[in-house]
This record gives C-alpha cells, structure tokens and sequence, in this order.
C-alpha cells in the first residue's frame, strides 16, 4: 500500500467505527481509535491527514445541529482529549524510536550512512511544511498532480466532446503501452495522473464526463437519506483528488461494500 491507499483504508475504518458505535450504541475502546489515529499520522498522507479533520468536523457539526440536546457533549469531549492524546503520544513515540535506531544503528554504518542520513528527520509535520515550499512547487509543476492537470488543460481543447479515448492519459491502462498522445504531448512514460478527475476529463471529454458526474451524482442521491453513505461518497470523492480512486482496488473494493450495507440509522 502506498501512502494515501494505507491512510485512505484507515479513514474507511474510523469512521466506520465512529458510525457504528453511533447508530447501533457499539462500545468502542477510545484505545482503538487512538491507535488508528497514530497510524494515519504515520502515514504521513497529507491527504489522508486533512480529510480526518474536516471529516470530523463536518461530521461532528452534523450530529450536534440532528440531535441537539441529546448528544452527551461532555462525553465526547472527554473521549476526543483521550484519542488525540494517545494518539500524538503514540505518533511522536514511535517517531522518536525510529530517529534513536537511525541514529545508533543505521548511521553508524558506513554502508547506508550516506543513504539514510537525509531521511532521519523526515516526519508529518515535514511533510506539511514542506507543502508550499518553491521546491514542492516546482517538483509538483514539472512532474507531479500540478503537472498532470497543466498538460491535461492543454489537451483538453482538442478533445473536447469525445476526449483522448481510454487508457491514453495517466490511467493504470496507459502506463502498459506508451499511447501516441504521450509523444505528441510530450509526455513522459510511464505517466500516471494521480487525480481522477483530469483523468476523466482528458479521456472522455466532455460527453463522457458528463455521462460519469451523473452517475456519482445518482448515487448520492439514492442515498440522500442515509448520513454514513453520503459521507463515503465525500470521502472518496476527496481521495479522487490525489489519485486515480477507481483504480485503487482496496479503494474501490471499500466504496462499493460501504455502499452495500445496511440503512444506518443516524
């Protein structure tokens, strides 16, 4: 699993959890979520991270607007101290032990000291301060999700109604083949979007993405009354963003068995 996939499948379960314990009065240990808690921090999915936190929040914001009064605030409160606490206790505990075998284990050796030795540091708060600096730009804008947008904005006009077809632009399917739009484009192979939404556009155009909005937007409207599944669709619309979601197997895999449960009745 790479980062975002790991940190998307933790999302999945905490909130899953979260819901269960809400609509069917399951007890759950707040260990639980605070061990789930260090495992997205550890991630370091900058994606995965925000979306716990905006999930929350608009999650939380709907339940209190719901059920007003009966919703046990000192309670919750309670509990969420004791998640967060484990939870960067638990992160900065195993940050501090990995920094301590770098440093006495692996830095000592001459073989990987050269190797290793700019990695020690590296951690989720790096990964956020890093986000806006000229040099992620940059990277960002000449081969990663900045990079795929520009060159697909630029396709886009001459594709407009019918796109590129299939398996012709950053898609698991073009990476097996190097398409002819990659040498007239100048694009590099292999390529990879990293970001659904392009990604259709560009192979689809306009008719077909057309065609694939009003599918995800049936979807949610079939489900309008139910809180949880709307909410997963918000999830894995937000995870879209970073990477090809319906390409991901355990992504996808997680989406349509959420879908596929029972009303939860919050």
């Amino acid at each position: 699993l790479n980062p975002n996939t790991y940190s998307l499948f933790l999302n999945f379960v905490f909130f899953l959890s979260v819901f269960c314990q809400i609509s069917y009065e399951r007890k759950t240990n707040p260990l639980f979520y605070g061990v789930l808690l260090t495992s997205i921090f550890m991630s370091m999915s900058r994606s995965g991270i925000i979306f716990l936190v905006v999930g929350s929040v608009i999650g939380g914001l709907c339940f209190f607007i719901k059920y007003k009064k009966k919703v046990p605030t000192v309670k919750i409160l309670v509990n969420s101290i004791i998640i967060l606490s484990i939870g960067f206790i638990g992160y900065f505990i195993v940050d501090a032990g990995s920094v301590i075998y770098y440093n006495n284990v692996l830095i000592n050796s001459e073989k990987n000291s050269d190797k290793i030795s700019n990695s020690v540091n590296i951690g989720t708060s790096d990964r956020f301060d890093n986000t806006l600096t000229d040099q992620e730009l940059e990277e960002s804008a000449t081969s990663g999700r900045i990079y795929s947008i520009k060159k697909g904005l630029e396709i886009i006009p001459n594709h407009l109604v019918l796109g590129t077809g299939f398996g012709t632009f950053g898609s698991a399917a073009s990476m097996n083949y190097k398409p002819d739009l990659a040498e007239k484009y100048d694009l590099p192979f292999p390529f990879y979007a990293d970001n659904e939404y392009i990604k259709v556009l560009v192979e689809n155009g306009i008719l077909g993405s057309a065609i694939f909005i009003s599918f995800i937007f049936s979807i949610v409207f079939y489900y309008r009354k139910d809180f949880f599944k709307v909410f997963i669709c918000f999830m894995f619309a937000w995870f879209g963003l970073f990477f090809n979601i319906f390409e991901v197997q355990i992504g996808a895999m997680l989406f349509w068995s959420f879908l596929s449960m029972e009303h939860f009745p919050v």
